[in-house]
């Protein structure tokens, strides 16, 4: 197997979609003024940001982040010729596939006992929230493809380039699809929280916007 070979396909899981698994924008906004009204419980809001993001309700999500705002949430569009389509790109059938299995597999719980106040403006709520892993899937591809490849090599067969392992990458998501709970992951996240405007709102970190969109540490 030449190197160059081996190279693609070890970054095959960044090509599989791309970009693409960027689920949801967002960008810096300007901070909000504190007041003193009551917010309720920081997981629960937590919780209903969750689900808004679930939901794609996007005027909800807005309502409830803090620092950032949330511009636009990707939409998967099916055509009649039976083609597939992810914020403008044509896609293939697997890649549909585990755009759907992404959001099929969230879901959160809150974790009233270990959230706790800061302060009187400041909060951290604690959630354990689930999903469709691309890294352990990536991962777990990119292995079974090179285990495919070395056998044939070693029966003879010879690669060259991408379009030689094309048809094994797309058989090899097809396989690992039959099951995508295998990919599940649930991870406990310690979220920043600050009371404004009379409710809790969600301060956005890096590892968490990770997590929503699939990419799960």
């Amino acid at each position: 197997m030449s190197t160059n070979l081996k190279k693609q396909i070890c970054t095959l899981a960044f090509l599989i979609i791309g970009c693409t698994f960027v689920l949801a924008g967002c960008g810096a906004a300007k901070l909000p003024t504190y007041n003193l009204s009551e917010p309720g419980n920081p997981s629960q809001a937590l919780a209903e940001f969750i689900d808004a993001v679930i939901k794609g309700d996007n005027a909800s999500v807005n309502d409830m982040l803090y620092n950032y705002t949330w511009q636009y949430e990707y939409q998967l569009v099916s055509s009649s010729d039976g083609t597939y389509s992810f914020n403008g790109q044509i896609v293939s059938e697997t890649d549909a596939m585990i755009i759907d299995c992404i959001a099929q597999s969230r879901s959160c719980e809150p974790v009233d006992k270990e959230s706790y106040l800061k302060d009187s403006h400041h909060a951290v709520a604690v959630v354990n929230y689930t999903s469709f892993n691309l890294s352990k899937f990536r991962e777990t591809l990119s292995r079974q493809v090179l285990s495919e490849i070395s056998g044939r090599q070693y029966e003879g067969e010879v690669f060259k380039d991408y379009s030689d392992i094309a048809e094994i990458i797309e058989d090899g998501k097809k396989e690992l699809l039959k099951n995508p709970r295998d990919f599940y992951t649930t991870n406990k996240y310690s979220v920043e929280m600050v009371s404004c405007k009379g409710k809790w709102r969600v301060i956005m970190s890096d590892e968490f916007y990770n997590a929503l969109s699939g990419y799960a540490l």
